[in-house]
């Protein structure tokens, strides 16, 4: 696997944030996404993590876990 891809609506600061943490990065906001369970659009956040930056991540943290 590459990447992993996760997104998150434009507002949702506290999933922004772990996502951040995590290492996501480039964001790129796409606009007026259809949400059908909720019968309206919105922004939405889509981030990826490269399996180079993961493994780099890993390397700076030596005991190998996820800073949070």
């Amino acid at each position: 696997m590459g990447k992993v891809w996760c997104c998150t609506y434009v507002g949702n600061t506290n999933s922004q944030r772990v996502q951040q943490k995590l290492g996501f990065c480039n964001p790129r906001i796409v606009e007026n996404v259809d949400v059908p369970l909720l019968h309206e659009k919105r922004d939405l956040i889509i981030c990826y993590l490269s399996r180079e930056q993961w493994q780099q991540d890993r390397l700076n943290n030596k005991k190998g876990a996820t800073r949070i």
